[in-house]
């Protein structure tokens, strides 16, 4: 089996398997801010490469 046989890299997170999503968080005073956070890639399941 050759490097061609094996699934390129996700195009979403570049081969990484993690991605920065946006997220709403809700502070203490009742007001939603928005955080980046690093999450598994939800295109590749965290493995990085296409499916």
């Amino acid at each position: 089996m050759g490097k061609q046989d094996q699934p390129p890299d996700c195009g979403h997170c570049g081969g990484s398997g993690k991605a920065v999503y946006e997220r709403p968080h809700m502070e203490n005073d009742g007001s939603v801010t928005w955080r980046k956070v690093t999450e598994s890639c939800h295109v590749c399941g965290g493995t990085g490469k296409c499916r």
